[in-house]
């Protein structure tokens, strides 16, 4: 079988019988003078460097999907928090409507009115998750509650929440807002039995 004349067959090189082109021959001359042991060494170590290179591709990858899953949980709370906490506020304005009204008066169609929405409120709040944090008469938690005032009560021995001033509220395990409170410091000093 006769293959066509390469650049360097026409310049009167011979090239060896079974070489089609000049790169053949090259590539002939380069697999004659190579130890072959020592290639296959050369190639094992390329390998396992690309092996390391890609390993580490993989975990830099990983590592980003991760972060950039915590970085989205993480604004997605944030968010939440906002919101919850505009949320909260108004509940806390209609629960002081509802409470403004004097003892003994029935407050009448607007009293009506801000009790149904406050009710409607919570409910949403327990439908989402939600729930309060109402600690009177508990021990007080510096995790959960947050201590505006310390005051004398006949009521309550020393360390114990006396009065809520707001409600705290949890989402599942985590803390929205603590509960403001007022802890009591035991009896009055001149009434103490």
């Amino acid at each position: 079988m006769k293959h066509p004349k390469s650049h360097a067959h026409a310049a009167g090189e011979a090239l060896p019988e079974g070489v089609a082109s000049e790169a053949d021959a090259v590539v002939a001359k380069v697999d004659a003078t190579v130890d072959p042991v020592a290639r296959i060494a050369e190639l094992e170590v390329e390998l396992l460097r690309l092996r390391d290179e890609r390993l580490r591709a993989e975990a830099d990858l990983q590592n980003a999907r991760r972060r950039a899953a915590r970085e989205s949980d993480e604004a997605e709370r944030r968010g939440e928090a906002r919101a919850f906490g505009a949320f909260l506020t108004l509940i806390d304005d209609l629960e002081r409507a509802h409470a403004a009204v004097p003892a003994g008066e029935t407050g009448g169609p607007l009293l009506a009115g801000v009790a149904l929405v406050l009710s409607r409120a919570m409910d949403e709040l327990a439908r989402i998750g939600i729930s309060t944090i109402d600690p009177l008469g508990e021990p007080f938690d510096p995790h959960a509650h947050e201590a505006l005032l310390s005051a004398a009560s006949e009521s309550h021995p020393a360390g114990v929440v006396s009065q809520v001033i707001a409600r705290g509220y949890r989402h599942g395990e985590r803390l929205l807002r603590p509960a403001r409170v007022v802890v009591s410091t035991g009896p009055a000093e001149g009434e103490a039995k």
